[in-house]
């Protein structure tokens, strides 16, 4: 039985993910927003826009609540240009990526899956509870999402029922969280 006395407690034991790890999510993050942007004809500022939005959004959001550390998207260059470079490619070659059935909700699963394990590992390194890590980790991978949605006056597709469960899911296969609730030696 996981000790869940530790899990609730501050200062969990942090395993940070490679920064590569996390540009991959932001890299997932553009692509979508970008794919969102195509599907609603939006042109080239559109389509960067939104890239920029669910790329870098939700840890925005996440580190703006926290209050700890920096500003990821301010302090980190590859990030913001990879998140143009998505958008322009994707606008300019946009039926490469809807060749994938369903392309938009794969990269809304997938980013919201990088995004949490991203957003509980940060919070766990500032020493933040694991009860408020599972928070930022959800806020930092529905958050780019909810950014986009809302620019575009749409409900949230993280909150529609049949994208919430995959996306729950994937939080809760983080091993992130499965590190946190696993006993310390």
């Amino acid at each position: 039985m996981p000790d869940f006395s530790a899990f609730l407690g501050q200062g969990t034991h942090a395993l940070m993910l490679p920064a590569w790890l996390e540009l991959t999510a932001v890299v997932v993050g553009s692509l979508s927003g970008s794919l969102v942007a195509i599907d609603r004809k939006l042109d080239m500022t559109g389509c960067v826009a939104l890239s920029l939005i669910c790329g870098l959004g939700g840890g925005l959001i996440r580190d703006i609540i926290m209050q700890k550390g920096d500003v990821y998207m301010l302090n980190s260059t590859p990030a913001i240009l990879l998140c143009v470079l998505a958008g322009i490619i994707v606008f300019h070659f946009p039926k490469a990526f809807f060749r994938i059935p369903n392309a938009i909700e794969w990269a809304d699963i997938v980013e919201v899956g990088l995004f949490c394990a991203a957003g509980v590992s940060k919070a766990l390194g500032y020493g933040l509870g694991g009860v408020q890590a599972v928070l930022m980790g959800v806020i930092t991978g529905v958050g780019g999402g909810l950014l986009r949605d809302a620019c575009l006056g749409d409900v949230p597709r993280s909150s529609r029922r049949q994208t919430s469960t995959p996306c729950a899911r994937s939080e809760a296969r983080s091993p992130t969280l499965r590190s946190m609730t696993s006993p310390t030696s």
